[in-house]
């Protein structure tokens, strides 16, 4: 898949004379203004199929990709004439390879939101994943994206050294998971960057520490919410 940067809007008929030949509009799936792709040095593409049951895709919907929790991809779906069905062609960007891809889609029908399943190794250069014949299908979580922002309850509580904190996305955002001990004084920073829309998950190991009452506190967009953690060893 290829993404061509054009003056004016046009047309394009590729290959000519095929039975694959199609005519459409220059980036009449992308959406515009999701990022600056001219930022990235590096891009890879992905052909994704997106199957969730009693879900119908149509062509209003949007396929987000998330790179270390910022968006470096978004499209509509383009129906396939071979298949009449509606796959997500997509260009994804970056500087560097990373670990760490998300992918969330939107559906325009029922108005949710799914953080969708994927086993991919994470984004890397000249990557190409699926095509418009064999595309790289994606089902949900079963993780529909959460309405508001949310701290969840550490388990174990009390805990013995390691604990898990949970925390719930409505949207994408810049997060700080911060835990304290009882005069204030900041014992250490579990998460301070950007995260996809969703439900996360981070562990602290306080094998370190000694034995008391800690508190872990979630900041996002303004939203703060805090939480006792009972070590004891």
């Amino acid at each position: 898949m290829y993404k061509l940067k054009v003056v004016n809007d046009g047309t394009l008929v590729y290959p000519v004379a095929s039975a694959l030949s199609r005519v459409s509009t220059a980036y009449s799936n992308v959406i515009e203004d999701a990022l600056d792709y001219t930022s990235y040095e590096n891009n890879g593409s992905i052909v994704v199929d997106v199957a969730i049951d009693d879900v119908e895709i149509s062509g209003s919907d949007i396929l987000t990709a998330y790179v270390d929790g910022e968006i470096r991809g978004q499209v509509n779906p383009q129906l396939f004439p071979l298949t009449n069905e509606y796959l997500f062609g997509m260009m994804v960007y970056g500087n560097e390879n990373s670990d760490n891809i998300e992918f969330e889609y939107y559906n325009y029908l029922n108005g949710k939101t799914y953080v969708l399943n994927n086993d991919l190794v994470g984004f890397e250069s000249d990557m190409i994943v699926g095509s418009y014949l064999e595309p790289y299908t994606m089902d949900d979580s079963s993780d529909i994206v959460p309405s508001s922002y949310s701290l969840e309850k550490a388990y174990p509580n009390p805990f013995n050294p390691t604990t898990t904190v949970g925390f719930s996305l409505s949207s994408a955002a810049y997060v700080d998971v911060t835990v304290y001990d009882i005069t204030g004084r900041v014992i250490e920073n579990l998460v301070g960057e950007y995260r996809s829309a969703g439900s996360h998950k981070v562990v602290w190991n306080a094998s370190n520490m000694a034995s008391g009452v800690y508190f872990v506190q979630l900041n996002v967009d303004g939203f703060t919410d805090t939480q006792k953690l009972m070590l004891i060893k």
